[in-house]
């Protein structure tokens, strides 16, 4: 993980966990008081010294390499050398939603999957030097819920014969782009809209591998992921007077916590992509109001935003890394998570972990 909190997973996770944020303003992007009625810089949860300078894909590249870097020190991953294991190896790339009118200003790269394609994981391959097979490399294209879509086709993967498969979300809210259009849509926090986001960036990864496979090169799980699902809600867009029922963010959720009932109900932690949007809150109010009764009472609910900003595509990817870390630490207040996210284009996507020495 690479986050304004932490440069690896542990360090960031261990912030998350103690509630620290480390907000700064943000320089070129001048916003109005309005008490005062002088322009000041916006506040934000910015990288520092890491992505200054890098906008657009570039940002998503240094993000991506300084995720994929803690990853190979975390999961003690071999070099470029060892062939053999990146032969057998795919790679994931969550970007956010490649219809968005968040970059329409830029001309730089096509907005297509094959535009981002060559601009960004071409790049990041050549440049992390990982001898990938293409036909084991994707980006989806979906942000929030993305995740869970990459964990879904990376099992497809993971069955048809792959060995490991890596998941990799990037996402940036700070560049000029991206917040001029958040602000034409005001959906930035700020004196006269307080129940905007705060934007942040972040970049993380995760490694999906079969048990021979990790087994063999004896390698620890943190986690095991036990079920993924999809589902499409309503879709909010920059909307944000739209009605937010839950019902899609809900069938994620219902999917993915499967036997549970009144009777045995699930306890663990949800990881959730509450970001201080109004729409976002309604979302997950009428969600959770859906599916109650099969949750345990006082359940934990964990929101990384609250340190990290809005992180974007990258969210399911850290809420993914935060709550495989506290069932490894032992800190989570159950055996299993859930990791559920849900994006403003209406896609949903949650995932039920377990801690790797729980009973199946």
């Amino acid at each position: 993980m690479v986050t304004s909190v932490g440069m690896d997973a542990p360090t960031a996770c261990a912030s998350i966990r103690a509630g620290v944020a480390m907000p700064r303003p943000i320089p070129y992007f001048q916003i109005l008081n309005a008490e005062t009625q002088e322009a000041e810089p916006l506040i934000g949860h910015a990288i520092r010294g890491f992505t200054e300078g890098f906008v657009f894909v570039g940002a998503w590249i240094r993000l991506a390499l300084g995720a994929l870097s803690d990853l190979a020190r975390q999961g003690a991953l071999p070099g470029a050398s060892a062939r053999g294991f990146w032969a057998n190896t795919g790679l994931i790339a969550v970007t956010p939603h490649l219809s968005d009118d968040r970059y329409a200003e830029d001309c730089s790269v096509r907005k297509d999957a094959a535009g981002i394609r060559e601009a960004y994981l071409e790049r990041i391959e050549g440049a992390a030097g990982l001898p990938l097979s293409p036909k084991h490399v994707e980006v989806l294209g979906l942000g929030h819920a993305g995740t869970a879509a990459a964990v879904a086709l990376a099992r497809g993967w993971l069955q048809a014969g792959l060995e490991r498969v890596i998941v990799l979300a990037v996402d940036s809210y700070l560049d000029r782009f991206t917040l001029e259009w958040l602000a034409d849509h005001r959906r930035l926090k700020i004196d006269d809209n307080p129940c905007g986001l705060v934007p942040g960036q972040a970049g993380a990864c995760f490694l999906l591998e079969t048990e021979l496979s990790s087994s063999r090169r004896g390698a620890t799980a943190s986690a095991v992921i036990e079920a993924a699902s999809t589902s499409a809600g309503a879709h909010h867009g920059t909307d944000q007077g739209q009605r937010a029922d839950g019902a899609g963010v809900a069938r994620a959720v219902v999917d993915v916590l499967g036997d549970a009932s009144p009777e045995a109900p699930f306890r663990g932690d949800i990881v959730l992509d509450l970001n201080g949007e109004t729409w976002r809150a309604a979302t997950w109010g009428n969600a959770l109001a859906r599916f109650a009764q099969r949750v345990a009472s006082g359940t934990r609910l964990v929101l990384p935003c609250s340190s990290l900003g809005e992180v974007g595509a990258a969210s399911g990817a850290v809420g993914v890394c935060v709550a495989a870390r506290a069932l490894a630490r032992g800190y989570s207040s159950g055996d299993r998570a859930i990791v559920a996210s849900c994006s403003e284009w209406g896609q949903a996507g949650a995932l039920r972990l377990r801690a790797a020495g729980a009973p199946g």
